[in-house]
């Protein structure tokens, strides 16, 4: 009866999931459904335990360091640390100077998803659709594998890892909703729809014995706690490595690489790098170092709303940060054809996403876009038989007449403007809930991330207004 009821719940699962389009207020009651039947799920199990219940936080990193140092890790003048809400991370145990080698790490001791398809899951990495496919659910997948395994060589490694993640795949439902209004709301939602997708799927491939053999667990011992934990494991570390091919055809593995891993981020520079012909990756200090200093790494240029949904933090002050917006081409609308096809001559989508920068500014795509949205029958009829003048229209001084500027302007204002009525709280606010204090890391990342996108929401209003048309504005 049992195992009927858990069949049962896992069709009703996978129905649910099949199609994840839809409003973002559909998602929202999708994810709340879910988020009932997997933790129903998890608990229907009659072991009552998983693949991670054991784990608890690792205090004691001897046996890691050990461990690294035997497969030929090489870590100078550091040690591991705790930092509070920031998690483990890396502390200078000497003065460390620009560009001084800190940390590298051969390909060998590397968790990827070469040695899943070299190891005991190389048939299911080759014939499974969704393992050959995905390789980062491959490397989730191979993640739980290896520590099921008592035997694994990264058993000392995965010990490392947390136990729990400050990604809005961890969030409470309360912790979701206070992203609303955010790009990282939907985002948030979607992913956690697809990552119940993938769980569903793969509890059903565990009905062969010959999958529960290669993977080392039952469909029993697999509970949904333990797939999103893997998938958090592998979104907030993994890097895509060259393992093979040749230059001009390199071939890529997505990896996690071992003390190289516990590196935080800070804005800077890149200077990690992977070396083919040493078969290791090595970070070089981006900066000098205090002794005692937490010693950080730049992540590369990427949003905070990247980096809160695939890292679990938010910058205060991040200079790469940017703001998506979804914009389209009206369906109803009569010039939608000719707006269409101007568009695409310029390589630019009718319907998606464009970006609005950190001090407000316009990207390139996003100025033309909101001038051929406007543009007349005549003007886009001249345009498409002179494509030498369309150069022009991304650039904030290519301006086609005064009249389509200030209709561009008032088109994007207006949709600016109804992003910031979507937040459930205003600008204030979120200011006033930062300085007052008291919430938990969760809910800071999410109220700092939408104050971000308030203020470059309201930039890029001083920048329409800035274009000399703040009269009609």
């Amino acid at each position: 009866m049992a195992a009927l009821e858990r069949s049962f719940q896992l069709d009703q699962l996978l129905r649910k999931t099949m199609d994840v389009k839809g409003t973002v207020s559909q998602k929202w009651d999708l994810y709340l459904e879910l988020s009932e039947l997997t933790t129903s799920f998890d608990l229907s199990r009659e072991s009552g335990t998983s693949l991670t219940s054991a784990r608890t936080e690792l205090k004691d990193f001897t046996e890691f360091k050990d461990w690294a140092s035997s497969g030929g890790v090489i870590a100078k003048n550091v040690d591991i640390a705790s930092f509070g809400e920031h998690g483990n991370g890396l502390r200078a145990e000497s003065d460390i100077n620009t560009n001084d080698v800190i940390i590298q790490v051969p390909t060998s001791c590397m968790l990827s998803t070469e040695t899943a398809s070299q190891g005991r899951l190389k048939k299911l990495a080759k014939s499974d659709t969704m393992l050959s496919q995905m390789p980062n659910v491959l490397l989730a997948v191979h993640l739980l594998s290896e520590l099921q395994d008592g035997k694994s060589m990264w058993q000392s490694y995965i010990k490392t890892l947390p136990i729990t993640f400050s990604v809005p795949l961890f969030y409470s439902k309360e912790e979701m909703k206070m992203l609303k209004g955010s790009p990282a709301y939907e985002e948030s939602l979607t992913l956690f729809i697809s990552v119940v997708r993938q769980y569903v799927y793969l509890q059903k491939a565990l009905k062969d014995s010959d999958v529960q053999k290669q993977l080392g667990f039952s469909a029993e011992q697999f509970a949904f706690k333990d797939y999103k934990w893997a998938v958090a494991a592998v979104m907030t570390r993994q890097n895509r490595i060259p393992v093979g091919g040749t230059d001009g055809n390199p071939q890529y593995a997505l990896c996690l690489i071992p003390y190289w891993d516990m590196l935080n981020h800070e804005n800077g520079v890149v200077t990690s790098m992977h070396d083919c012909s040493l078969s290791h990756t090595e970070y070089k200090a981006m900066r000098s170092f205090k002794k005692g200093d937490q010693i950080l790494m730049f992540y590369g240029a990427r949003s905070n709303c990247d980096l809160l949904v695939h890292s679990g933090f938010v910058l205060e002050e991040n200079p790469h940060d940017f703001l998506t917006i979804k914009l389209g081409v009206g369906k109803a609308d009569p010039l939608s054809t000719l707006k269409t096809k101007l568009l695409e001559a310029l390589s630019i989508p009718s319907s998606g996403e464009f970006t609005i920068g950190k001090s407000g500014e316009l990207d390139p795509q996003l100025n033309a876009f909101i001038r051929i949205n406007s543009l007349k029958k005549d003007e886009l009829e001249h345009l498409l038989s002179n494509p030498n003048e369309c150069a022009k229209l991304g650039r904030d001084d290519g301006i086609v007449n005064e009249t389509n500027e200030i209709n561009a302007c008032l088109f994007l204002e207006t949709r600016c403007k109804l992003l910031l009525r979507c937040y459930a709280t205003s600008l204030e606010d979120d200011e006033k809930q930062l300085s007052t204090g008291g919430l938990s890391y969760n809910s800071q990342c999410a109220v700092l991330l939408r104050l971000q996108e308030k203020r470059m929401l309201r930039a890029c209003l001083e920048v329409l207004a800035g274009r000399g048309l703040e009269e009609d504005l």
